[in-house]
């Protein structure tokens, strides 16, 4: 038997094929068993190559899908932070307890009013904001001056809001002066907000 013959083998003839006879084949050409025998360890060395391959191009592909993971992370916190920066920067300022009463007492002496009784109320506290409340009670002799007063507050450039306001009119009496009479007096209960920003 020899190469030229190969082509002609069938299938049915392969289930005749003696072992013996083909360990004598490749005893005989020892040429082709070793050009069958570097084929087959290309072959092994080709899948081998080609598995490691498919191995580190995975590997790489995974690298690259993280790195993209962390980039689009770093974006996402870059952005996070410019809207942080922009809120506090626009962000009203803070004032603490001790110094509320203070403020609150020149707004309420620029405007004409009379701050009757001052009492801190709740404290709110979370991991991002201090919100404390303090309700007072004013009087003035007109209703101007308590609007103002109330909207100074709001406009202040601290962190201050009315949370309540309630008022109403009252007639005070004046003897032993010289004019005897009355005056209509406006009263007007109000709570107020502030807010402390813990990472300001």
């Amino acid at each position: 038997m020899n190469l030229s013959d190969l082509k002609n083998i069938k299938i049915e003839d392969l289930k005749n094929i003696d072992v013996n006879d083909i360990k004598i084949f490749f005893k005989k050409r020892l040429d082709i068993s070793i050009i069958i025998l570097l084929i087959i360890v290309i072959l092994f060395v080709i899948i081998g190559l080609r598995g490691n391959e498919k191995k580190n191009l995975q590997k790489t592909e995974s690298e690259v899908t993280e790195m993209k993971e962390k980039l689009e992370a770093v974006e996402d916190y870059k952005i996070a932070q410019a809207n942080y920066d922009r809120f506090i920067s626009v962000f009203p300022k803070s004032i603490n307890n001790d110094q509320l009463s203070d403020k609150i007492s020149e707004l309420a002496a620029q405007n004409n009013v009379l701050i009757l009784t001052f009492s801190p109320q709740n404290t709110k506290i979370s991991d991002i904001i201090e919100f404390s409340t303090v309700s007072i009670s004013i009087t003035s002799e007109k209703y101007e001056n308590i609007i103002a007063f109330t909207d100074s507050i709001e406009q202040s450039p601290y962190a201050l809001r009315i949370e309540k306001w309630l008022g109403k009119s009252k007639i005070e009496e004046f003897k032993g002066t010289q004019n005897n009479g009355s005056k209509d007096l406006i009263l007007a209960e109000i709570e107020i907000g502030s807010i402390v920003l813990k990472n300001e």
